[in-house]
Formats: C-alpha cells, sequence, structure tokens
C-alpha cells in the first residue's frame, strides 16, 4: 500500500492496480455502469492498440479496392475470415465440393430482430446522413426508404404457434418511435454481416433486405473469371430465422420482384428454425426445420445472432436519441469493431470446436454402436428409411417423431406396464421340473427382498398399527408357506443341502433373512462339489442369465414409462385430485424400477459367486438417463447421451460374439444335472429363447427357428390424444404400423416400435452431427489460415505500393501485414495442435482427407455392428 498499488489477490499476487485505476474505474462504474470486464479491455486497448488489440481499418484509404477487386468497392466491412469466400480463402486442390461433403464449403447465416437500437421521433436534420452511404452495414437510407414505400404494410397470415404469440405482443411499446429496431443478418461465427431499420415492428420486407445486403456482398461482379463464378455457385447456403417456417414460403417471389438477380441464391438456400426458438414452435416445426435433423450442417444451432445482442443492447441507450445519420455511423462503428474482436480469438474458438467435436463424435458413436448391437434384429430395416421428413396437412411425418393417435390414459399406461411385468417373467418358463424348481426358487428370493414387506418390517417401530401388523404376519405366513412347499422339493433334489438348512433353523432368522442354499449361496466350488450341486449351479447361471436380461428389459420399460407419466404430469393433471394420483403412480412405477434394479443386481452377484464368465457391470441410477422420446428434441440434447442402461443389451451381445463354440458332447454335458446318481436332461431356458440377443453362434447343427416375442413392444411412444380404449385397442396402440390406422407411416415402413426407433435414429443423427462438426470447423480452420495469410499479402502490396509516395500509409501497412503474418502463424500451430498439420501442404485436399477418414469410419461401424 505504501507504493500505492493495490494486488489482485492477497495470496500470492502476480498483479496489481494502481490507486488512479481503482478510483478512475469507480467514477465510470457509477456514471456509465461500465463493467470491470469492459474497463480492463478499454486499458488493455490502450497499453497495445498496434498489433491484436488494433482498432477496425478497412483499407480504403490505402486503396485496397484495387488488391481485393472481388469485393465491393469502397465496402467498409470487416469479413469473417473462417465464411467461404471465393477468390479469397478458397480450397485450391478443390473448386467443386461433393454433395454429401457440401458442410466443407457452407455458407451459414441468421437472421434475427432486436428492439433496442431503436430511435425516438423528433426534429431531426435532414442533412444529417450517414456518412458511410450505404458501404457499411446499413443499406442507403433513402434507398431503403423507397424500397419499403413500395411494400404495403401487411399482416400475413399466421399458421404456427409461435408466430400467433409474436403477432400478439404489444404494439404499444413502439409508441413515439421512428426506428422501432433492427434487423441483423449474422453468421455462424457471430460476425455481423448486414443490418437494417424497422419501422413497425419485424416486417418480412426489413428481413428480405438484410438477407439481400449480404447475399449482393458475394454476387459475382462483371469482370469475375468462370472459375470464381463457380466457386459461388459451389457454396452451399444454410440460413436460420426464428419465423422461418413462414417467411421462407413466399420469399422467392418476393425477390423475384425486388432482388431478381438473387433468386438462384434463395432457391438452393436450405432454411432452419433456431434450436431455442423452435421450442415454442408447434412440433412438426422441430421435424421440418430443426437443424439436428438436417443432413451437412453440423453442430449448427443456428442462435449465434442472440450472442451479440447483450452488446448491443448497451449501445441502444446511446443512439435512441440520436439524429438518423450519426445514429447509423456509430452502430457501424460498434459492428466493425465487434467484427474485428471475434477474427482476433477465431482461430482459437474453431480449435477448440474440434477437439469437442472429436470427443463428443467418439462418445456418440460408441452409443450408437451400442444401440445397433442391442437392437440388431431391426438395425438393418431402420436404415432403409428415408430421412427426410414431408408435410401431410398440419402433421410432420419423420421418421424421428413418435406418430401420435388415441391413447389411453395415464391409469391405463400404468396397467398395461404391469400387465407387461407379469406376463414378461412367465411366458419363457420351461417346464421341467429342475427348471421349475429354480424358477420358484428365484421367484421367492424376490419376494423376500420385496420393497412391500421389508418397508412393512422397518417401519414397525415407528408406527406400530395393528393393521400393519397383520399384514406383515398374513405376508410372512404366505411366504413361509411357499418356502416350505419349495423345501420338500429341494429335500428331494438336493438332499445333501438338508444340514446347513438345519443349522440355519436353530438361528430363528427372520423370513426375508432366510438362505435357500442354491448353488450361488454357496460360494465354494469345493463345497459345492461335495454337495452335488455342479450340475445344479451350471443350470443356475443359465437362469441367472435370463435374470439379468429380463430385469434389464423390465427396467428400460419402467423407466420409459416414468419418463412418460411424468410427462403427462406437467402437461395434463392440474387438480389437486388427478395430480396426487399421478404422483402416486410414479412413486409406485419408481418402487418397481428399483426392485427390477435389485433383482438384476442379485443375478449379478450370484453370476460372481457361481464364477460364471459374465461381465456384467454395475447397475446405477445414473446409468438409467434417457433424453425423453416421447417429446420433442430439447435443446442441449446432443450434449448429453443416454446411459449405460439403454446399450448394455449390445455391450453383452458383442462380448458373447466372441466367445468360442463348444462342442455338442460339451453343450450336453453342461445341460445335464445329477441327481443322486441319476441325471435330468434339462430343457431350454430364457437365454435360448432370447429375442434380444444371441449369447453365442450356433450351439446346434440343426437350423434354429427364430422365436418371435409376442409380447407388445413400443407400446409407450404413442402419447396423444386421451381416450378410453379396449385391449385389443390397447395392442393396436401398443405396436405401430397398423395398415389401417396408419396407412401414412406405411409408406415409411414404419412397423416397429416407436420408442426403440425413434431413439436410434435419433442417435445416429446426433452422431453424423458430431461428425460433420469435427470436419466443418477443420474445414473453417484451414480457410481462417488462408485469409490470414491472404491478408498479410495484400496488405504487403499495399506497403510496397506506398513506400515512395506515402511513407505513413506503407508503414502502416506493414503493421497491418505482421499483424496477420502473427495471425496465421496462430492458425497454423492449432491445426498443427489438432493433428492435421500435413493440410497446411499446398497441394493437399481436404475433402480427399475427409473422404478418406469418413470410409474409415463406415469400415469400422460395418464390423462392428457386423451389417451392410
Amino acid at each position: 500500500m505504501e507504493a500505492r498499488l493495490f494486488p489482485a489477490t492477497t495470496r500470492d499476487p502476480h498483479s496489481a492496480f494502481t490507486l488512479n485505476v481503482l478510483k478512475q474505474f469507480q467514477l465510470h462504474n457509477l456514471e456509465s455502469k461500465k463493467a470491470a470486464y469492459d474497463y480492463i479491455a478499454a486499458i488493455w486497448r490502450l497499453s497495445d492498440n498496434s498489433f491484436t488489440a488494433d482498432i477496425p481499418r478497412t483499407g480504403q484509404f490505402h486503396a485496397i479496392d484495387a488488391v481485393l477487386s472481388h469485393r465491393p468497392k469502397g465496402n467498409l466491412l470487416v469479413w469473417c475470415p473462417a465464411c467461404p469466400e471465393p477468390g479469397f480463402n478458397s480450397d485450391p486442390c478443390c473448386p467443386k465440393t461433393p454433395h454429401h461433403l457440401r458442410h466443407l464449403n457452407q455458407s451459414q447465416r441468421t437472421l434475427d430482430g432486436n428492439f433496442q437500437c431503436n430511435q425516438f421521433n423528433k426534429n431531426t436534420d435532414p442533412d444529417d446522413v450517414s456518412l458511410c452511404a450505404g458501404s457499411g452495414y446499413f443499406p442507403l437510407d433513402s434507398k431503403y426508404k423507397d424500397y419499403l414505400k413500395k411494400i404495403p404494410v401487411s399482416k400475413e397470415k399466421s399458421t404456427c404457434n409461435y408466430l400467433k404469440a409474436v403477432n400478439k405482443q404489444d404494439k404499444r411499446k413502439f409508441k413515439n418511435m421512428a426506428v422501432t429496431g433492427t434487423v441483423n443478418c449474422q453468421c455462424s461465427h457471430v460476425f455481423i454481416l448486414s443490418c437494417v431499420d424497422l419501422h413497425y415492428g419485424e416486417r418480412f420486407a426489413n428481413t428480405d433486405k438484410a438477407l439481400a445486403m449480404e447475399l449482393e456482398q458475394h454476387e459475382p461482379k462483371q469482370d469475375f473469371d468462370f472459375t470464381l463464378k463457380i466457386e459461388v455457385d459451389n457454396v452451399d447456403e444454410v440460413t436460420t430465422y426464428d419465423i422461418a417456417c413462414e417467411y421462407f414460403i413466399n420469399l422467392e417471389e418476393r425477390f423475384k420482384i425486388h432482388f431478381p438477380e438473387l433468386v438462384p441464391r434463395i432457391k438452393k438456400m436450405r432454411w432452419g428454425v433456431p434450436a431455442l426458438h423452435v421450442q415454442g414452435h408447434q412440433d412438426s416445426c422441430t421435424y421440418l426445420f430443426g437443424t439436428a435433423y438436417m443432413e451437412c450442417v453440423g453442430h449448427f444451432h443456428g442462435e449465434s445472432a442472440e450472442q451479440y445482442w447483450p452488446e448491443s443492447n448497451q449501445l441502444g441507450p446511446h443512439v435512441r436519441q440520436m439524429n438518423s445519420g450519426h445514429r447509423q455511423d456509430t452502430m457501424i462503428n460498434y459492428h466493425g469493431d465487434w467484427n474485428y474482436k471475434k477474427s482476433a480469438q477465431i482461430a482459437f474458438t474453431l480449435a477448440e470446436e474440434i477437439k469437442d467435436a472429436k470427443r463428443k463424435y467418439i462418445e456418440k458413436r460408441n452409443h450408437f454402436i451400442g444401440l445397433s448391437l442391442s437392437f440388431s434384429d431391426r438395425v438393418q430395416k431402420w436404415s432403409e428409411m428415408p430421412r427426410t421428413t414431408s408435410k401431410i396437412g398440419k402433421d410432420a411425418i419423420s421418421v424421428y417423431k413418435h406418430r401420435t393417435t388415441k391413447v389411453p390414459s395415464q391409469r391405463a399406461i400404468f396397467q398395461k406396464m404391469l400387465s407387461d411385468t407379469s406376463s414378461f417373467a412367465t411366458t419363457m418358463i420351461p417346464k421341467s421340473r429342475v427348471a421349475h424348481f429354480i424358477d420358484e426358487g428365484l421367484k421367492i428370493q424376490d419376494l423376500q427382498s420385496g420393497n412391500k414387506l421389508r418397508h412393512l418390517t422397518l417401519n414397525t417401530d415407528d408406527h406400530d398399527l395393528a393393521v400393519k401388523r397383520k399384514e406383515i404376519s398374513l405376508r410372512t405366513s404366505k411366504l413361509a408357506a411357499r418356502i416350505e412347499k419349495w423345501r420338500k422339493i429341494q429335500k428331494e433334489l438336493m438332499p445333501r443341502t438338508g444340514d446347513k438348512i438345519a443349522a440355519q433353523a436353530i438361528l430363528s432368522l427372520p423370513i426375508q433373512n432366510e438362505k435357500l442354499f442354491l448353488p450361488s449361496d454357496i460360494t465354494s466350488e469345493v463345497e459345492r462339489e461335495a454337495l452335488s450341486l455342479t450340475g445344479f449351479a451350471a443350470e443356475e447361471i443359465r437362469w441367472r442369465e435370463g435374470q439379468v436380461f429380463d430385469s434389464l428389459r423390465l427396467i428400460q420399460n419402467i423407466v420409459k414409462t416414468i419418463s412418460a407419466l411424468r410427462g403427462r404430469k406437467i402437461k395434463n393433471d392440474r387438480q389437486q385430485k388427478q395430480n396426487t394420483r399421478a404422483g402416486d403412480n410414479i412413486e409406485e412405477a419408481i418402487k418397481l424400477r428399483d426392485q427390477h434394479m435389485k433383482s438384476y443386481e442379485r443375478a449379478r452377484q450370484a453370476l460372481s459367486a457361481l464364477n460364471a464368465p459374465s461381465t456384467y457391470p454395475l447397475l446405477t441410477e445414473a446409468d438409467l438417463y434417457m433424453k425423453p422420446i416421447l417429446q420433442k428434441r430439447r435443446v442441449g440434447d446432443s450434449w448429453h447421451t443416454d446411459g449405460a442402461l439403454w446399450r448394455i443389451h449390445g455391450l453383452i451381445q458383442s462380448q458373447d460374439s466372441g466367445e468360442k463354440d463348444q462342442s455338442s458332447a460339451t453343450n450336453e454335458h453342461k445341460n445335464k444335472v445329477t441327481v443322486e446318481g441319476s441325471s435330468l436332461m434339462m430343457s431350454g431356458t430364457q437365454m435360448d429363447k432370447r429375442k434380444t440377443t444371441t449369447r453365442t453362434k450356433a450351439r446346434s447343427t440343426q437350423p434354429q427357428k427364430k422365436v418371435v416375442d409376442e409380447r407388445p413392444e413400443g407400446w409407450l411412444w404413442h402419447l396423444g390424444r386421451l381416450s378410453k380404449m379396449s385391449d385389443t385397442e390397447m395392442d393396436e396402440w401398443s405396436n405401430e404400423g397398423e395398415a389401417l390406422t396408419f396407412r401414412v407411416l406405411n409408406v415409411l415402413n414404419l412397423t416397429t416400435p416407436q420408442g426403440d426407433r425413434v431413439q436410434w435414429l435419433r442417435a445416429e443423427a446426433e452422431m453424423q452431427r458430431w461428425q460433420e462438426q469435427g470436419e466443418q470447423k477443420l474445414a473453417e480452420l484451414l480457410r481462417t489460415n488462408r485469409s490470414f495469410l491472404k491478408m498479410e499479402d495484400t496488405w504487403t502490396t499495399l506497403a510496397l505500393q506506398n513506400a515512395q509516395s506515402k511513407p505513413g500509409h506503407s508503414a502502416y501497412a506493414k503493421q497491418k501485414a505482421v499483424m496477420y503474418r502473427k495471425r496465421a502463424e496462430m492458425a497454423q500451430a492449432l491445426i498443427l495442435g489438432v493433428g492435421y498439420g500435413e493440410l497446411l501442404a499446398s497441394d493437399t485436399s481436404l475433402v480427399q482427407r475427409v473422404q478418406e477418414e469418413g470410409d474409415a469410419e463406415r469400415k469400422f461401424l460395418v464390423e462392428a455392428l457386423n451389417i451392410s
């Protein structure tokens, strides 16, 4: 403090602030509400305003148009170095990009309106016009107003809920406003490309002009050669707008009238709705305009315009009272400064996005492989479905969407889940005596650890009611009678376990803690051999494996049920009575889920005790996470992956497929159980009849018939209009693809359970988008490097031209050339850092490299999935 320095931190400080700086910041903060971040940025630029923090200069005073002749003459724009600019940063090795890789040469832009940078009605000076005269981000004001006069103010009819809500906004907030706001066109890297004023709210005419201004910047001039024209036509166009579902309908007709030279660009343009805004639209807009289901767009969310508005909103109070010309010049200055600061960091941003895309792609690919192995019997059919979305009436028909029709009530959904749970556990029971004995033992274990009995027993001390004691007595007596009956069969089949049973009886254990002395209850293999339980152990292993798969499948169904019940509770159950009942159903479903998780864990531990060669993972509640498939895609879903539960079948299947086949004699030996000198031939178990997985290659030389599981699947994923339904209707509702009911869906061949299909197809789309994201950002980073190198050459040329006549201009041009050379060197270092240094050579092609990596990935997937 004696040195009048205040440390940035009290622990090991490395920097300090003078008291004078702190006092100045306090005054700035009090008077203009300036944040500490903005104040430090200003100090930083005062310290170094020549290189990385240089203020934007467009080069017009240096006659830069003579060097960059492809750009509009006299323009005052700060251009994005990563966006395609034909004749400037194009890939010299590939003037034409293949259609399936069009995301490598793609212009992504976003249109959006903002109502903060407005202007009050006032007696403005008619001579106060913008000094930029249409060369900046705003059009020439006089021509723009003449254009608007030709278009009457009309209210376009809206069919989307989002637009209806927008049209109902309070127009009184525009009272006494000459300019109500602005519409910006920005690229996906958040560079402002064009800007126009709004006068009567956000009209299509205003947005048309903003889009036309941006397109005109890259429109070929008459002196362009033919090769450059090919490059311009090769750029793929993707544009998002929060009301694109209505905006694009008559866009071509409007451009034919006012901007006819741009119609070819409009025809090839693809339209989407930003990821956040589409949540407020009708569900069909998600599938028709959601970028998550568009091919060759990467992870383009379309919300880039929103990132500039917080900065722009701070400018609103400053320009609200300005004259028109002064206001536009001020905003042009701010737009250029924003773009310039973005260009200084864009290479670092792209490099980080490449790393994120690589990591997420591997994660999504592994998840997709797991799902594909789990649904291996249906993947081939799903892969043949068309990925395009069509619209019939007001409904969107998409493979990524659940078909909605008449559906049962919440209680009917819950009862259907309960019936499925009971039937699934009983439909595949073998009828042999030993198999029935082991099956009954496993059921008794489930009852012993059941939630109901344990809950009643544990809470007796807190609520010792007569009714509860009576219920406990009734349940325990029934369970004891069932165990006693089972013991009689055990005495015949496993007589040597009698001593252990007698010793346990002396301890008088609670019924729920009583051991049954199945082979898995005896952990020592030597002891099992002494008790003649080796054959029983082999059979129990098979049953435990069946129990594992039963439990997993039941858990999956229950988790889907919980998701549906919660969604319906939020949407429909408003009153206390309905809300309470819905909550009770959800709690009951959670209890069932936990019960089957315990059943899975018991089976897993039993297999471990029996030394079975299995790798069933530990299942936690975090593994149950599942993105809601019943609803449309949510913001941020691509960053999350479903839990291990949804690909565990595939994991087990892929591990089992590597097992060696056993001889028929060995298999026959494993299927025999010795009972005091006699042999019983065991019948097949659940694992032999499992539909979803194949444990090993064929265990017999005889061809096996495909066992079809007739239990309705996918029943959960058809929620739509609530209605009472018969059992027959419930089954039809459970299976999508009925010829009469779903005529349109049969065209798409959607005859498989919806839940699994939608989950698999959405996982495929997420994997593809992240793969495209990595490839696209690499192309943009390479373009950024070429842009910096081109700008270095441009300013070097200008420095040489002015070396004799204008030494001051020459010195400034040299300074800019050095700045761009440093930026190019940083970009090249980042390209090396992400593992693509060979692409810096002038004779290497990015398209060829991407095609080679794509072929390798497709080969990897085919080998992993064993499908064509």
